[in-house]
């Protein structure tokens, strides 16, 4: 569960902070076109801030408590929440998650909102940083 978790709110601050940075670029707040200085009126909420706060929103529900509270959890550790037969064990259980499941699907919007690719993390044959450098043995 947690690293369904993990990957809801890291996705999330991956697109808030991409989407920061460029909103920072191109924030200019005078332009000059043909000797004329214009001065952009900010927008009520950028898009950053509002992925900031659904940031912090996804952050506060899917904290230990919010994931593990009394609403999907009895006295004696069992779920509350329907769980349907899929692969079975654990992972329909997590599947099934009210909260999970509800963020899976938000964050699936926002990805496909800014077109993010991300098959590209499950290949197996990506090469990662420092993956091709040979370790030094400095004893």
């Amino acid at each position: 569960m947690g690293l369904r978790v993990g990957a809801i709110l890291g996705t999330l601050e991956g697109i808030w902070s991409a989407v920061a940075k460029m909103e920072k670029l191109k924030s200019a707040p005078v332009l000059e076109h043909g000797g004329v200085r214009i001065e952009r009126e900010a927008p009520a909420q950028t898009e950053a801030e509002r992925l900031r706060a659904l940031v912090i929103k996804a952050r506060n529900e899917l904290r230990t408590e919010g994931v593990f509270g009394k609403e999907y959890w009895g006295a004696d550790g069992i779920w509350t929440y329907e769980v349907k037969e899929g692969d079975g064990g654990w992972k329909d259980v997590v599947d099934a998650h009210p909260l999970i499941e509800s963020w899976e699907k938000f964050v699936k919007t926002e990805v496909d909102r800014v077109a993010l690719d991300t098959e590209v993390m499950e290949k197996a044959d990506v090469k990662r940083l420092g993956e091709d450098e040979e370790v030094v043995n400095r004893s």
